[in-house]
């Protein structure tokens, strides 16, 4: 079952605030564990909650200064081209967000034009009160349609002549093994000739 996303909003009830943000930030840590752990990077965090004469900090007050220190050695300009900001995060979010709503709908369309198609040919007829850059959707998802299907024949065609070709050479290996060995006398093993020895004793 899918985790129900959480609401990015303040939570006004102080105790499940507060349990909330014990629970989110135990997660947090572990999952900066796990990052260093595989991926063997460095990395570091420090929490202030509200009230708190310290942080919370992981892994180690050593281990934050350490990777502060080699932090600061990053030039300005490299620094600042990967850092992100509450505002910039959100942007980006925005963007992406942006992007799959864009292809959503492009795919929703597509999918209303060969509909409309299918709908056309069922009818039989088309109907005149389409608009230019409508005819033009309705042929370009045609030609899409007819391309496809091109592309399905050529591909059982290409199957259709592999099995066939196939068929060809078992049945050609057949027939030479056939031609070889026209004319010779089967040979059972020898099991055939001591049947006969036996009744021949038999008669004697």
């Amino acid at each position: 079952m899918a985790r129900k996303r959480v609401k990015l909003a303040f939570k006004v009830n102080d105790s499940v605030r507060k349990a909330t943000y014990k629970k989110k930030k135990n997660g947090m840590m572990k999952k900066l564990k796990e990052i260093c752990t595989v991926y063997g990077i460095e990395a570091c965090a420090i929490v202030y909650k509200p009230h708190a004469r310290q942080p919370d900090i992981w892994p180690s007050p050593e281990g934050v200064k350490k990777v502060l220190s080699r932090f600061a050695q990053v030039p300005e300009l490299d620094r600042r081209r990967n850092m992100m900001n509450p505002e910039s995060y959100l942007s980006q979010m925005i963007r992406k967000a942006k992007k799959r709503l864009e292809k959503i709908r492009e795919e929703n369309r597509q999918k209303e034009k060969t509909l409309r198609m299918y709908q056309y040919l069922k009818s039989g007829k088309i109907p005149d009160n389409l608009t230019k850059a409508e005819l033009k959707d309705l042929a370009n998802v045609i030609d899409q349609q007819m391309k496809e299907i091109k592309e399905k024949m050529a591909e059982l065609g290409k199957a259709e002549t592999a099995q066939s070709q196939s068929t060809m050479v078992a049945s050609a290996s057949l027939d030479d093994g056939t031609a070889r060995n026209k004319g010779k006398a089967p040979v059972d093993g020898g099991h055939g000739l001591e049947v006969i020895l036996d009744v021949m004793k038999n008669k004697q």
